[in-house]
């Protein structure tokens, strides 16, 4: 009987939990705060100057390539294939992904790295699209 009234009262507790936090985060909903995303830009770095402070890199399609050049500030944490690292670490030909600050000028993070090589046949994206004739003929 004791047992039972531990457990009654456990799950009452787990239930209520459960429901504030849920209607916390839809006060929070209504209220129109929503989650900033960090703004980011990536590409493949064309040219790096440790003694200036900046990186250059490349984005965009073939067509349409365009080079940005980021100041990159002493404050800014710089990652080379996931190890933190410093700016002469970074290498022409690596990609690499810049991190801002809220005011979307600041550069807070530089991840520079090279890809993997991917396998014959291997796409792209790692998620997997399923194909048409399956969905038609999944029941046969």
């Amino acid at each position: 009987m004791k047992r039972r009234m531990f457990l009654l009262a456990a799950a009452v507790c787990m239930t209520a939990l459960a429901f504030s936090s849920f209607s916390a985060s839809a006060e929070k909903r209504e209220k129109g705060e929503k989650k900033k995303k960090s703004k980011s830009v990536s590409g493949k770095v064309t040219a790096v100057d440790a003694s200036k402070g900046t990186l250059t890199i490349e984005k965009g399609k073939k067509d349409e390539k365009k080079a940005l050049t980021f100041t990159i500030p002493k404050s800014a944490k710089i990652k080379v294939n996931k190890e933190e690292a410093s700016l002469e670490d970074v290498k022409v030909g690596m990609r690499a992904r810049f991190g801002f600050e809220e005011d979307e000028k600041t550069v807070k993070s530089v991840s520079a790295g090279v890809p993997k090589p991917r396998k014959k046949g291997e796409k792209k994206h790692k998620h997997k699209k399923k194909d048409k004739d399956e969905d038609k003929d999944g029941d046969e």
